[in-house]
């Protein structure tokens, strides 16, 4: 599992996530979005992310900084 691509995804999610479904194929256009860059997956990964590399401080850096979050 590449933390890039983590890392990525999260902020995809986190920008589909926030979206406003506001008619029901601006619904299916976030839900798709949602299903293909495996949300869902997230936080397990993350989990296991911050496992393999707690002995690497500038790599747990990468999964923590707030610059990886849409806002």
């Amino acid at each position: 599992m590449e933390v890039a691509s983590y890392v990525e995804r999260r902020r995809g999610c986190n920008h589909w996530e926030g979206e406003d479904a506001y008619d029901a194929p601006r619904g299916r256009d976030i839900a798709t979005a949602i299903k293909t860059l495996g949300c869902e997956r997230l936080h397990a990964e993350e989990r296991c992310l911050r496992k393999l590399y707690q002995a690497k401080p500038e790599i747990r850096k990468a999964i923590d900084d707030p610059k990886n979050e849409d806002g």
